[in-house]
């Protein structure tokens, strides 16, 4: 292995994704792959036939990730009381706020379910990624919320919206809503976003595919104090969370796990380093949250004696997000973690923390199809399955069970005009994540919920839908 200082000693002069190749042109490819588009019930049903061994619920899940849904004024209008979409990190849409015509932004659900159907798919969880001009529409059909495929007019599924929490009604004495401090996702799940930025700043340190900063300035821009501050009161977060586990009342919604995620912070936040800025939360939280729910924080890799802090204040899991795993492409997406960290110390650093926390609770996280960006990604699906499957292979080999996020082309982002990733390649890429795992016999990402297709609550990737 390289020094670990090697990227930061010596960074690599990386040519700018968005220079390579003009606005226009990427606009065009984007338009020209929606036009030449098939109906999606038909390309569906196809590769129900050429991947008969993998689950249906996983096909359908990852073309709608990656093609996002639109909403029908009728599906718009049965929005009221439910679970309304957080904007905690990432904005996950293909178009930005002031450019939603009918304030889609304040209604539409973080997440839903799809189910049953001509397909008869099991309970499905899919993330809300609200692409305008997506060939998939919520609507509404004879009294019954579905998800359809407009290029055809057929139904694809039957979908349902997830209910607002009874805490998502509160505020505190200063305005603040209880859900804007602490967003509950797929039904079980309590997103803290400790840090709203990311001080990898601008184009020569940020993440090419993230619209992380992006997306806090239009909430800033928005009105959306609580969203947009750059970091939460920690006694708000210890607050919000004591009340969402004591008003469990029921197995649909028992908390099952809370994150803890935010920015990287590479020197100091409000006078403290990141560390000593994220453990702050999770002592504050587990004061009031006991073991029993699982707690994962997302960070940069940590070396063993700081992960070793972290584990004993409460941590269970620890998701260090890799995003790529070829090393060209790390330096060319992740700029700023190429320089500051370099591609070397992060898989060794990740690999090192299965010795604190054990199998299957280190997790990196793949924006899975990010290989395939142009003009710099793969040119073929194989060549992208292959070399994320070395990734994966080379991890799980370790103890490591990497975790996939399916990309979402973001409005704010370096690569946000790239059209969408062939379907192919998410179907292939799913099967190569679960036939490597079964082969060294490692537990589940932990806390991300039971596997298996009908039982999986990750809503932004099919991974966890694979088993059964």
């Amino acid at each position: 292995m390289a020094h670990p200082d090697k990227y930061k000693r010596h960074p690599r002069k990386r040519p700018e994704l968005h220079r390579q190749i003009s606005e226009e042109e990427l606009m065009e490819k984007k338009r020209q792959s929606f036009s030449e588009m098939r109906p999606r019930a038909a390309e569906l049903e196809e590769f129900f036939n050429r991947f008969s061994d993998m689950p249906r619920e996983v096909i359908v899940k990852e073309d709608v990730l990656r093609l996002g849904v639109s909403f029908s004024q009728a599906a718009l209008d049965a929005t009221p009381g439910c679970r309304v979409k957080s904007y905690r990190l990432f904005s996950y849409d293909s178009v930005k706020m002031d450019d939603m015509q009918r304030q889609e932004a304040s209604s539409v659900p973080e997440d839903m379910k799809m189910f049953a159907g001509p397909y008869g798919l099991r309970r499905t969880f899919f993330a809300t990624r609200y692409f305008p001009d997506s060939p998939y529409l919520i609507d509404v059909v004879d009294g019954q919320l579905v998800l359809k495929d407009e290029l055809s007019g057929r139904v694809i599924a039957d979908v349902e919206y997830p209910p607002a929490p009874k805490y998502y009604s509160y505020t505190f004495d200063d305005g603040t809503r209880y859900r804007d401090v602490v967003p509950m996702v797929w039904d079980h799940v309590a997103f803290i976003t400790a840090f709203r930025y990311c001080q990898y700043w601008g184009a020569k340190q940020e993440c090419q595919f993230c619209d992380i900063n992006s997306n806090a300035r239009q909430l800033k821009k928005a009105g959306k104090r609580a969203l947009s501050a750059p970091f939460k009161q920690i006694d708000q977060v210890a607050q919000v969370m004591e009340t969402i586990y004591k008003e469990q009342t029921d197995p649909d919604d028992r908390l099952t796990m809370f994150i803890i995620s935010g920015g990287t912070i590479l020197k100091t936040l409000d006078g403290k380093t990141e560390d000593e800025f994220y453990l702050g939360y999770l002592r504050a939280v587990r004061e009031v949250v006991p073991h029993r729910v699982t707690c994962v924080i997302q960070t940069g890799p940590k070396p063993k004696d700081i992960m070793r802090q972290y584990r004993d204040l409460g941590m269970d899991a620890h998701n260090s997000n890799m995003e790529v795993w070829d090393q060209r492409l790390f330096n060319i997406i992740n700029p700023g973690k190429s320089r500051v960290v370099g591609w070397e110390n992060w898989v060794r650093t990740t690999c090192d923390a299965v010795d604190i926390l054990g199998e299957g609770a280190v997790n990196p996280n793949f924006v899975c199809g990010v290989e395939m960006c142009k003009p710099y990604g793969f040119e073929t699906v194989g060549e992208a399955v292959q070399s994320t499957s070395q990734g994966l292979e080379h991890y799980m080999s370790h103890g490591v069970v990497p975790r996939f996020v399916s990309w979402a082309r973001e409005w704010g982002s370096y690569l946000k005009n790239q059209p969408p990733v062939p379907l192919e390649f998410y179907v292939r890429i799913m099967r190569a994540h679960y036939e490597i795992w079964r082969k060294y016999g490692l537990p589940p990402v932990k806390g991300y919920g039971p596997m298996g297709a009908g039982y999986a609550i990750d809503a932004n990737s099919s991974f966890m839908d694979m088993e059964g």
